[in-house]
């Protein structure tokens, strides 16, 4: 469902109102090193998502970057947001 591309998942500490983490898709689908197909995807339907910081301040280039994304996606990310580097 398209919506959901910009639906924000996030987990709160138990019995507290502490966001223990907060990401979109794009930023879910860097991290677990999904096909640069479903990334484009993603981007395609809510072209701002790569410009979108998680609760910690990274943008999805830099979760791709560190956990080792393909080259394809590193500058699929970075044509989508030119500024994150």
């Amino acid at each position: 469902h398209p919506a959901e591309v910009k639906t924000w998942i996030s987990r709160r500490e138990h019995n507290a109102e502490k966001t223990r983490w907060r990401i979109l898709p794009v930023h879910a689908t860097c991290i677990f090193r999904s096909p640069l197909a479903l990334i484009e995807a993603l981007i395609e339907i809510y072209p701002d998502g790569p410009q979108m910081k998680d609760d910690q301040g990274m943008l999805p280039i830099h979760l791709a970057c560190r956990n080792g994304a393909s080259k394809g996606v590193v500058l699929t990310l970075l044509k989508a947001f030119p500024e994150s580097c």
